[in-house]
């Protein structure tokens, strides 16, 4: 059991930075996405408002890690801005429509017009955020493949850092704060240590959407495959193990599920 906690711990560390707008994969996305949106097919109808469509602000980040796009309809006698936000770590792909796909409905939406000029927070939620209507022959159409890429890449460097386990589950039974608490996991470019009791090392293997696949190579877990999943929540990494390799969680829940393994991390902060 000693074993599977270290290495569980190493393959949870795939913590996302949504406070690092630098991030290099973040601000090439924001530049290809713009680049599509520059050469969309006109509009005439859009979130159920008609008139003439145009971009209001192009794709920009915040420092929080949110993606925002805002759009604009005019007609004779009035315009409607739609705002539309999305957190970064949620997204996952390039849909078949020309969107991006989130994890759950985390896709905000505000309206504001020339009657209400404040913005109003929509009731409605999506799990996707639109950005492409472009006729298949226009060369930016080939976008969606890059774009589709430097998710993948920027989901995958969000692994990179140092990881504290805060809260750890095997077989839906809780563990104790002293089998961990003294525990750290590093995950450098799909390379991960495990700084414990014992020895471990390996590689981490990003897999759309939100999985991953752990090889150990040195010590405990050597020549061991792991299966997983994470998510980021409240700038917590959850990453749920299946111990036996064979197949990908598919929920973060353990009970009733021998080899399965479930950590909470926070993110080390640099001193």
């Amino acid at each position: 059991m000693k074993g599977y906690s270290i290495i569980l711990l190493l393959i949870l560390s795939t913590h996302y930075s949504l406070a690092q707008p630098t991030n290099k994969y973040q601000k090439e996305l924001v530049k290809e996405l713009n680049e599509v949106l520059k050469h969309n097919l006109p509009m005439s109808f859009y979130y159920g408002y008609e008139g003439k469509f145009e971009i209001d602000s192009f794709f920009a980040v915040t420092n929080e890690g949110i993606l925002s796009v805002t759009y604009k309809i005019t007609n004779d006698t009035s315009y409607h801005r739609i705002r539309m936000t999305a957190p970064l770590n949620k997204i996952e792909y390039v849909d078949g429509d020309g969107g991006l796909s989130l994890s759950d409905n985390s896709v905000q939406i505000f309206v504001s017009s020339n009657e209400h000029t404040d913005w109003q927070k929509s009731n409605e939620s999506s799990h996707r955020l639109w950005f492409e209507r472009l006729p298949k022959e226009d060369k930016y159409a080939d976008k969606r493949h890059e774009i589709s890429k430097l998710i993948d890449m920027m989901n995958e460097s969000s692994l990179n850092g140092t990881w504290i386990p805060i809260q750890q589950e095997f077989s839906g039974k809780e563990l104790s704060k002293t089998v961990y608490e003294k525990q750290k996991l590093i995950i450098a470019e799909g390379n991960y240590t495990v700084i414990a009791e014992s020895i471990d090392k390996g590689i981490v293997k990003y897999r759309r959407p939100k999985q991953l696949d752990i090889y150990g190579k040195e010590g405990v877990n050597a020549d061991k495959h792991f299966t997983a999943i994470y998510k980021f929540e409240n700038d917590e990494l959850t990453i749920c193990y299946n111990l036996a390799g064979n197949s990908y969680p598919e929920t973060f829940e353990t009970k009733d599920k021998p080899m399965y393994f479930l950590s909470i991390f926070k993110k080390e902060m640099k001193k």
